[in-house]
């Protein structure tokens, strides 16, 4: 009988460990990482791995060894992946479920969930309360966007909508150009985009002012708010 009862709670017990769910933080915030991991840990039966690394280019190799269930990604890592990176990593485990982390709730950050089949986002500032439940939802099947920042996107959307600027169809945005405007799109100064991208202040805004007359917009604000998004098919 004891035998028998000490089987079953051995069995038990690797049921557990076997339900336990793996999720990786590829974040440069370290300090948010280990925030992340403590919360995770505590509020839902899960295990966090950090990577090590701030260079993005290494995270699909980093991956490979430490397989997830979950990725917690940093939004301003994606422009700077390899090309095919995030393909790559749902043909291996189509079953991984990614969660985008950015700084604000805009636009781009939904469509960039929507452009790479992502599960949903968190904010930065949010991610600690909200991360155990937006893991535990996508591991149902289901995408995590909370309500008010969704009602917040459509709002943006629908502004965007009914901006007056036109551009003729064949004055497309060079794929530096698109990559830039991302950035304004979310937020970024401009010294803020030359350092993600390495690249000069002055090289950025010359690729906004050429951006500019092609979108026919002058300020960013027009960026942001305008329909001329619709021409940025990066």
């Amino acid at each position: 009988m004891k035998a028998s009862e000490t089987g079953t709670v051995k069995t038990s017990q690797s049921e557990r460990t076997r339900r336990r769910t793996t999720v990786a933080l590829a974040l440069r915030d370290k300090t948010l990482a280990l925030t992340l991991s403590a919360r995770l840990a505590a509020d839902s039966d899960a295990v966090a791995l950090i990577c090590p690394f701030t260079n993005p280019t290494r995270l699909e190799s980093w991956l490979e060894e430490h397989p997830a269930d979950v990725l917690l990604l940093e939004e301003r890592w994606l422009p700077r992946l390899p090309a095919g990176t995030m393909s790559r990593l749902s043909e291996r485990r189509p079953e991984q479920r990614v969660l985008l982390v950015g700084d604000r709730a805009c636009t781009a950050l939904a469509e960039q969930v929507v452009r790479n089949r992502l599960q949903g986002f968190l904010l930065a500032r949010d991610a600690a309360d909200a991360c155990a439940k937006a893991v535990r939802t996508v591991i149902r099947g289901e995408l995590w966007v909370p309500r008010a920042l969704l009602v917040q996107l459509l709002f943006e959307h629908l502004q965007a909508g009914n901006g007056s600027a036109e551009t003729p169809a064949e004055d497309k945005l060079t794929p530096r150009e698109v990559e830039i405007i991302s950035y304004v799109r979310r937020g970024f100064a401009n010294k803020q985009i030359g350092e993600a991208l390495a690249i000069r202040e002055d090289t950025v805004k010359k690729h906004l002012r050429n951006a500019y007359t092609k979108l026919g917009v002058h300020r960013r604000t027009q960026i942001i708010t305008s329909a001329a998004k619709r021409f940025i098919t990066g």
